[in-house]
């Protein structure tokens, strides 16, 4: 008989297997009554973000997290005022669990070079759910960009190339330092700053004007 401790004590093995976090994904799923939902997805951010052991490995766990928050985007969850801060808080928790595990991302991201030809490809829920919030200047805004630049430092190539060529990331990125760009002051006060002199070391050479007499000396 084994009898070195559990590295997740009793509680944790309990709420393991009685598959407690696939119970709660199931209850917010219909969103009846309405806002339970949301509810849901709060208490699922609080277990992962609060967890220090490694519970998204477990089938049960992230089967059903994948499944919830693919619903919750489905459903518009991210564009919903009263649930939507809740649910950028839950795909900013993922973001930073799979930084810290790249072995997950295949959880999350399914390899697009592993499509059948001809079937529609999966969206990646998590990125594109993020990148619609990435240039707000909202809680939700900042939440948004700190879980896409995790998913960044994700070294995994085929995530990477998928954010960088098949989502909305490189262009929400130029399109916000576009908008910061034109709300410095220096742009806004351009008409007002008077122009730099030119040196005079730079200056062109005058020309003689038409009454200017050239004496030649013999």
């Amino acid at each position: 008989m084994d009898d070195s401790p559990s590295l997740t004590g009793p509680c944790f093995e309990y709420f393991l297997d009685q598959k407690i976090l696939d119970r709660l994904c199931a209850f917010g799923l219909p969103d009846r009554p309405s806002g339970i939902r949301t509810t849901m997805t709060n208490t699922i951010n609080s277990i992962l973000s609060k967890t220090t052991y490694p519970i998204l490995p477990n089938m049960f766990v992230h089967l059903a997290i994948k499944q919830f928050i693919e619903i919750c985007y489905t459903q518009e969850d991210h564009k919903k005022k009263r649930s939507r801060a809740a649910f950028v808080r839950l795909l900013r928790t993922l973001c930073f669990k799979l930084r810290e595990d790249p072995g997950l991302a295949g959880i999350f991201f399914d390899d697009q070079s592993t499509v059948i030809p001809g079937q529609p490809t999966s969206e990646f829920f998590l990125c594109s759910a993020l990148c619609s919030f990435m240039n707000s200047e909202s809680d939700e805004g900042h939440a948004a960009l700190e879980g896409l630049l995790s998913l960044m430092q994700v070294p995994e190539p085929k995530l990477t190339h998928h954010i960088l060529n098949h989502t909305l990331f490189v262009r929400g990125l130029i399109t916000g330092l576009d908008q910061r760009f034109l709300r410095c002051p220096y742009i806004n006060n351009v008409s007002s700053v008077s122009p730099i002199p030119t040196p005079r070391s730079l200056s062109p050479p005058l020309s003689p004007s038409p009454s200017t007499h050239v004496l030649c000396v013999d």
